[in-house]
């Protein structure tokens, strides 16, 4: 669960991957109903410079689930698609 309330537990959300990971291509999050939430590209996978606040426009959403999708560049080149949800508390 993602609770974005600034109180420093689980504020951020942001694609965490293991050591065979070299690159995040691509990182979205949808709505339940598709539209476009957040999205970052190329960047350093397990750091929040790329991370999602849990706002939308500026607004604070209520609780909701989300839907995101990863395209990640391993070590040896391959490319490899990574979804799920998430669901985020207020």
């Amino acid at each position: 669960m993602f609770s974005p309330n600034d109180d420093g537990v689980n504020d951020l959300i942001f694609p965490y991957a293991p050591a065979c990971v070299s690159k995040i291509n691509h990182w979205a999050i949808f709505d339940r109903w598709g539209a476009l939430v957040f999205e970052a590209k190329d960047f350093i996978p397990n750091s929040p410079t790329h991370a999602w606040n849990g706002l939308r426009n500026g607004e604070k959403p209520g609780s909701a689930v989300f839907v995101w999708m990863a395209e990640a560049e391993l070590i040896d080149g391959r490319i490899v698609i990574f979804s799920g949800d998430f669901g985020l508390i207020r």
